[in-house]
């Protein structure tokens, strides 16, 4: 696909944005489109691309941390600040990606080899406390039956296996610190889904006593 085209849809989806506004992160239009964006710009650069990480890594709406097995909580005026947020970082790696199209035309590339698609699990941040919301989403993910001390031996990934040793010296401590936890937990976010939800499963299985 040459740049000209490659602009002409991006620009499609940045028009639409303004029609999504009047919306919440909960409808269906707007999951349509998130897709339709990460679909398009993982064709057009792969995912290793800074456009696509960046779009991956924007938050559309506040998160919690709850251990009930219940319906997503409603839609509150927090939740339309973070979607509003979300949306205008969205229209700027948009802009970007239209204006490289533009200023820098390339050539059609053979299409790379597609990872494995999986659902997204941001981190979102109100204030100094970072609130996760656990579905049962989940359940597209291979969760191990693990202790933190066990996951942290079997990471290989340098950068996540220091934030999982910080984690597990957090969670020991007898004045562990809510933020301190939040805030690792946050930056595993930034380096996989997966990490954070295996991290999250191995604290609550500590937690239980299971």
């Amino acid at each position: 696909m040459n740049s000209s085209e490659k602009s002409r849809i991006l620009t499609e989806l940045l028009k639409r944005i303004d029609d999504l506004r009047p919306l919440n992160h909960t409808k269906q239009e707007f999951k349509d489109w998130r897709e339709e964006v990460e679909l398009h710009l993982r064709e057009f650069y792969g995912e290793d691309n800074e456009y696509f990480k960046r779009f991956k890594r924007i938050v559309f709406f506040r998160l919690r941390f709850v251990l009930e097995r219940r319906g997503a909580p409603e839609v509150d005026s927090c939740d339309k600040e973070a979607f509003d947020n979300g949306l205008n970082e969205a229209g700027v790696v948009l802009r970007a990606a239209i204006k490289r199209e533009e200023l820098y035309p390339r050539k059609e590339k053979p299409e790379e080899k597609r990872k494995e698609k999986r659902p997204e699990f941001p981190v979102g941040e109100k204030g100094a406390i970072v609130q996760i919301y656990i579905t049962q989403s989940n359940q597209n993910f291979n969760i191990t039956d693990i202790t933190l001390d066990q996951y942290v031996s079997q990471v290989q990934n340098p950068e996540v296996k220091q934030l999982l040793e910080r984690l597990n010296e957090e969670a020991k401590k007898p004045d562990t610190k809510w933020e301190t936890i939040g805030n690792i937990l946050k930056r595993l976010s930034e380096k996989g889904t997966e990490f954070l939800i295996q991290a999250v499963m191995c604290l609550i299985k500590s937690q239980l006593g299971i």
